[in-house]
């Protein structure tokens, strides 16, 4: 409003000057039309000595003339008194050459009108015609002269008056537009600055509901306003950051004990599974029988051998199930249960085991009960369905930042659909042709090891050309 009110004030002050300015050049042509009434005064004057230099030669008793010289002295004291008011101060513009021409043009009538009264006085008629005439002319050239002049100078006048009257509507509409535009202007910097001061208010206000519906993924917008602004924005993303930092340990916290119970569940589960597994009777009868007949057949060393695989199979599912194993504790519980099937199969089935990698890589650690699950499978579902030697064959090798188990084996190829099932979860256990459940399922081996080591990508299985592969990768990180 201060900008507005001077900037009005600025157009006020300048129209008024403009005005007076105008005004004056108004006056002065008014001015100029009145001096141009001198115009006819000189023409009046003639008019008069005209008539009364008719009256005296058509009645020879004018008042006027009876004392000729006194009259005529008179008309050219007149002109004497006037002349330099009526020629004015500029005396080389155009008017003032009119005005001299005039003057010429009335003293020229004034001595021709003397010529023709004395020669009408003295009788000479010739004179008296030829000066007579000679004044008639004169008179009608001032006729002439005088309307021509005032023409020419109303119509200047005029112009110029118009051409005033233009430019006052001009600067008229000139300062009215000005106004108009400092007014829209104004009204257009009033409301940018409330826009300025509100907007930040208003956007502070969005960031707050946002942060109440909890969306916290978002940055406050950089702000230059005021200071108290840049404070109250300052501590909105202060307390941003502190919610989602809250919220995001809660997150974690409930996340890791979902995961805790998950994996609670999956041991105890595993852990069932061995067990029923282990003291299945057919399992038990078979191994107790096949010990007899090594006990009548070989020597009590031999015995002693087989029933010692037989104590650390069971001993190492029922011990520190929960805390995990190294991968080298896996592959001699592996080794321990194929050396039972050895002995229960008559070395029917060909077990090959292989290390490519330093002895350092095995201290891995991994859930416990994920390999002898793995080889049991290739037992069950693989080599006892070969109709030629049945081989599996254990490998454990170094690719890129991980450790890779491969368990093959040859004999009926797994669908691609049972494989899609295991890797997403679907099938949970193995089966046995007869139905029932026995050992530790692939889906809950797969499951562990995600649990483990929180990603998805820790088996792979592949089946084709009557060989089934399965591949464990653990990551180099957790040994």
């Amino acid at each position: 409003m201060l900008y507005m009110s001077a900037a009005v004030t600025i157009i006020a002050l300048i129209s008024f000057l403009e005005l007076c300015t105008y005004q004056d050049k108004t006056e002065k042509i008014f001015a100029d039309i009145t001096n141009n009434l001198d115009f006819a005064a000189f023409y009046g004057n003639m008019g008069r000595i005209r008539e009364a230099v008719e009256s005296y030669l058509q009645k020879g008793d004018s008042t006027e003339l009876e004392e000729s010289d006194a009259f005529w002295t008179h008309m050219e004291e007149q002109m004497g008194e006037n002349y330099e008011e009526f020629i004015g101060h500029a005396a080389d513009t155009a008017e003032a050459v009119w005005r001299k021409n005039l003057v010429g043009i009335y003293e020229n009538f004034i001595r021709v009108s003397k010529k023709t009264v004395y020669a009408k006085a003295a009788g000479d008629m010739d004179a008296y015609l030829d000066n007579y005439e000679q004044m008639l002319d004169i008179y009608a050239q001032m006729d002439l002269y005088v309307k021509e002049i005032t023409s020419r100078q109303l119509l200047e006048k005029a112009q110029q008056y118009e051409a005033i009257q233009v430019q006052m509507s001009k600067n008229y509409w000139l300062a009215v537009a000005v106004v108009l535009s400092i007014t829209v202007f104004v009204v257009f910097l009033i409301l940018s600055l409330s826009a300025q001061m509100t907007r930040p208010i208003l956007r502070l206000s969005e960031y707050v509901k946002r942060i109440e519906n909890g969306d916290f993924d978002f940055e406050l917008e950089k702000e230059t306003s005021s200071e108290e602004v840049q404070t109250l924005y300052h501590s909105v993303d202060h307390m941003k950051n502190t919610i989602r930092e809250k919220q995001g340990l809660e997150r974690m916290l409930n996340e890791q004990k979902i995961d805790n119970l998950k994996m609670g569940n999956a041991l105890q589960e595993a852990q069932l599974r061995a067990l029923q597994a282990q003291v299945d009777p057919h399992f038990l009868f078979n191994t107790i029988n096949i010990g007899a007949q090594m006990a009548t057949l070989h020597d009590d060393d031999e015995v002693a051998d087989y029933f010692y695989h037989v104590s650390e199979l069971f001993r190492y599912n029922i011990s520190g199930f929960d805390q995990g194993a190294t991968l080298q504790e896996e592959i001699d519980h592996t080794l321990n249960y194929v050396n039972l099937m050895d002995v229960r199969f008559g070395g029917k089935y060909r077990f090959d085991y292989n290390r490519k990698v330093e002895e350092e890589y095995l201290n891995i650690r991994m859930p416990k009960l994920i390999l002898q699950p793995i080889v049991e499978n290739a037992y069950v579902h693989g080599v006892r369905k070969c109709e030629t030697e049945g081989n599996i064959k254990l490998t454990v090798l170094q690719q890129e930042r991980q450790i890779i188990v491969s368990v093959k084996n040859n004999g009926p190829q797994m669908a691609e659909e049972k494989i899609a099932e295991l890797l997403s979860g679907v099938l949970k256990y193995s089966k046995n042709p007869d139905g029932k459940g026995n050992g530790v399922g692939m889906g809950n081996v797969i499951e562990r090891m995600r649990l483990w080591f929180k990603r998805e990508d820790v088996m792979r299985i592949s089946s084709g050309d009557g060989v089934t592969e399965i591949l464990l990768l653990l990551p180099m990180d957790e040994r």
